[in-house]
């Protein structure tokens, strides 16, 4: 009977060796494959290419624009970037079916997106442009060069993202759905630019500078919030979690990143709405 009992325990060996300890979810590190470099290479590359046609081709429209003909060019190549930003990320963040089906939905700390990758990669090939473009073209730098300084900040967070697999469930919403302001935002750059323009065009100067006023406000002072509130929830459990599956500095890194975005998005608004003021007041708007 005893005999009958010991045999049919289990050996100490067998025990220390039948199960192995689970191990915790390795942290992610910073890699960006050959074809993630490819593809943003490919995509700057387009870029170029159509500032460079741009540039020969812009001179022969307008007299003023063969002045500062990277300035127009300069309008041409954003302008094709933020359409192509906005169209793919805007149906991504509305195909719910589609996103459903992707890691990134349950996992939002490490889940792969290919799509949200891909914007990404898309965000990194435009900022690298605006970059090097603002470098060889002082007035792209903006008045104390703050435009450079958000260019160099939004390259940054995109490169982080894409290298750790972090967020790309919103990539959809930060890098495309966003930029549908900067499409009248780039017209308005444009007249800036080019005052002659302006006074030759009053009514759609007029009519971009509404249809920012109309995009911007509901997405970027309504709904960023909301989207954020989701991101801070998350970033703050992975930051509380036992076992961490992106490294703290990183996640740390766009929270602070995020309450400056953020904080540019309200000082944005708030210079909107004394536009607005000025306009109802009968004032000019500079």
């Amino acid at each position: 009977m005893c005999s009958s009992d010991l045999s049919a325990r289990p050996s100490l060996v067998a025990l220390m060796f039948s199960k192995k300890a689970e191990a915790p979810p390795a942290v992610s590190s910073f890699s960006l494959s050959n074809d993630d470099i490819t593809e943003v290479g490919a995509m700057l590359g387009g870029l170029c290419l159509v500032h460079a046609i741009a540039f020969l081709v812009v001179p022969s429209v307008r007299k003023d624009f063969s002045k500062t003909p990277h300035l127009a060019a300069h309008f041409v190549a954003t302008l094709v970037g933020f359409l192509a930003l906005a169209a793919q990320g805007t149906s991504l963040w509305l195909a719910t079916p589609y996103l459903n089906n992707e890691p990134c939905v349950t996992d939002h700390i490490a889940g792969n997106c290919v799509e949200g990758a891909r914007l990404a990669h898309a965000m990194m090939a435009f900022q690298t442009y605006e970059v090097l473009l603002a470098l060889w073209v002082p007035k792209l730098r903006g008045p104390s060069g703050d435009m450079l300084v958000h260019h160099l900040a939004t390259l940054t967070l995109a490169t982080l993202g894409a290298a750790y697999g972090y967020l790309h469930h919103l990539a959809p919403f930060f890098f495309g759905l966003t930029e549908l302001s900067s499409v009248p935002l780039a017209f308005m750059d444009l007249f800036k630019f080019y005052p002659a323009l302006k006074n030759a065009m009053p009514l759609t100067n007029e009519n971009v500078r509404t249809a920012f006023v109309v995009i911007f406000i509901p997405i970027r002072i309504v709904y960023w919030p909301y989207v954020c509130s989701e991101f801070w929830q998350d970033s703050v459990a992975e930051l509380q979690s036992e076992a961490p599956r992106q490294p703290a500095a990183l996640v740390l890194t766009f929270l602070v990143a995020n309450v400056l975005l953020t904080g540019l998005q309200f000082f944005w608004g708030l210079l909107i709405a004394k536009g607005v003021m000025k306009k109802i007041r009968g004032q000019k708007d500079d």
